[in-house]
């Protein structure tokens, strides 16, 4: 989610009102394999094909962390906002493209690196 986004969500949650219900609120259904390729993109780098074996999984099965990215892996994830925006309408004023840019151009400014493509 955008930060930028939250202000014009948030407003228009109070405007109509409480309804005592919960809402998963995202501002794009966006996976993350490309999510990691926009990063990459806008540094300049490539992303890394290699994926991690079967069986180095299998030796990880107490970790939580391990399971939850291979759960992710073979089954996806979804947090659908469909409600939320049919609740307040499509309020969202900012891309995450834009907000992937901007977090890009400022690591790299913070590290003196030069500029991204």
């Amino acid at each position: 989610m955008s930060v930028k986004n939250l202000g014009f969500i948030i407003e228009s949650l109070f405007r109509v009102g409480p309804e005592n219900n919960t809402y998963n609120c995202c501002d794009y259904h966006v996976a993350w394999r490309e999510l990691v390729s926009e990063f990459a993109f806008r540094m300049g780098i490539e992303v890394p094909a290699r994926k991690k074996a079967f069986l180095k999984v299998l030796s990880h099965l107490n970790d939580e962390g391990t399971q939850m990215l291979f759960t992710y892996s073979c089954f996806g994830s979804h947090f659908p906002d469909e409600r939320l925006w049919d609740r307040i309408g499509d309020v969202r004023q900012y891309h995450w493209k834009e907000r992937v840019r901007e977090a890009v151009e400022a690591l790299l400014k913070k590290e003196g690196r030069l500029s991204p493509p």
